[in-house]
């Protein structure tokens, strides 16, 4: 195109261009960032140079602007052809290369907060003295125990916090940390994994509830332990512990008869609670409870069959949609009054075919659409549905 043709009005069109763009990266124990508005500058005006006939941008903005003191008000950027494209990339593949566009990091709150940062920086800025870098550096992935050590022994209660949340914290710093006066160092303790056993008991009996509720949230708490909690006077603990994957039937058993219906729906969803408790959970007061056990899959038919003449509609929709719902409980669904219910049915692949075939002809047009999608509806059933 002649530079006549890529001007319209006497004034150039513009195009638009991919910036150079590189992530920071580390040299030995130096952070270089790469300086994107000098090479941006560099790549248009070394562009511009080559394709002198159009003015060229890096700044996506120049495609469109609603300016009206703009001289590209209103105006959209041409389409770059394959050779502008590959010439552009090429520059700025090679400003990503040039050093000199690439600047050393000074600033503790960025290389505290850049995940490849090595230990020996992170030492150093350790002893940083704002507290809000030491705290950073006591959450970092990359921080040795050494280090960690040192920052349990901080003044400030946030770096403690940090020491005490790092998977990295060693369980004598976390025993030490158990005995904080600050709440919240204690708490993210108790929560830590690597926390001793006989620190968790000791912490079970803090006297604050969110501390004695991360106690018994901690996958390393045992059964011991959870049990002692089992009886604790607050309910979002006893949530916890019924929750646990390491809590005993036995605990299981006593917290199904727990007056809260957050406690007891933990219960029926808990794998080590046993077949007759999660049975006499089924016939639970709330829905709430009762929909935890119609969503189990490893619940008797017999069970599924009870819930499907269940009260509460929602129960039953779970019921009819659930693949271990036996036949006869799925064709009393099928005539449910609510169409919910008569939908799961109509999706569940263990719908028997006669079942499906009434279900096509139902009042309902979602109802009609998804049992003519189930695999068992036979192709005849839908022939003559058109007829």
């Amino acid at each position: 195109m002649s530079k006549q043709k890529a001007e319209v009005g006497g004034q150039k069109q513009h195009k638009v261009i991919e910036p150079p763009t590189f992530d920071d990266g580390w040299m030995g124990n130096t952070l270089y960032r790469f300086n994107f508005e000098a090479a941006s500058g560099e790549l248009e005006k070394r562009v511009n140079e080559h394709f002198p006939q159009y003015e060229w941008h890096t700044d996506p903005d120049y495609m469109v602007t609603g300016d009206p003191d703009s001289e590209y008000c209103g105006s959209r950027a041409l389409p770059t052809t394959d050779e502008e494209n590959e010439y552009a990339y090429g520059v700025a593949e090679a400003l990503c290369e040039d050093l000199n566009f690439w600047v050393p990091v000074d600033d503790p709150e960025m290389l505290v907060d850049d995940y490849d940062t090595p230990r020996e920086v992170l030492a150093e800025l350790a002893k940083h003295k704002s507290a809000y870098v030491r705290s950073r550096v006591a959450r970092h992935n990359n921080i040795s125990s050494s280090t960690l050590s040192k920052l349990a022994e901080d003044e400030d209660e946030n770096v403690r916090r940090g020491v005490a949340d790092n998977p990295r914290t060693s369980p004598d710093v976390l025993t030490s940390l158990a005995n904080d006066k600050n709440r919240e160092v204690r708490r993210l303790a108790a929560g830590n994994q690597n926390t001793l056993p006989d620190v968790l008991a000791s912490l079970a009996n803090d006297r604050d509830i969110n501390v004695r509720r991360a106690v018994a949230g901690n996958p390393s708490a045992s059964s011991g332990v959870l049990d002692s909690l089992a009886g604790d006077r607050n309910e979002y603990v006893r949530q916890e512990v019924a929750l646990h994957q390491n809590t005993s039937p036995r605990t299981l058993t006593e917290l199904a008869r727990d007056e809260n219906v957050g406690v007891r729906r933990e219960v029926a969803g808990n794998k080590n609670t046993p077949p007759n408790v999660i049975d006499e959970l089924a016939r639970d007061v709330s829905w709430y409870v009762r929909s935890v056990v119609a969503h189990r899959l490893d619940v008797s038919p017999h069970l599924l069959a009870q819930l499907a003449h269940d009260e509460d509609k929602y129960i039953r929709t779970v019921v009819a949609s659930s693949p271990i719902t036996p036949t006869d409980a799925l064709v009393y669904l099928a005539k449910d009054s609510d169409r919910y219910v008569r939908y799961g049915v109509a999706q569940n692949v263990h719908t028997p075919t006669s079942t499906l075939m009434e279900l096509v002809n139902d009042i309902d047009e979602d109802v009609r659409k998804i049992a003519a999608k189930n695999p068992n509806t036979p192709l005849n059933a839908l022939i003559q549905d058109r007829m």
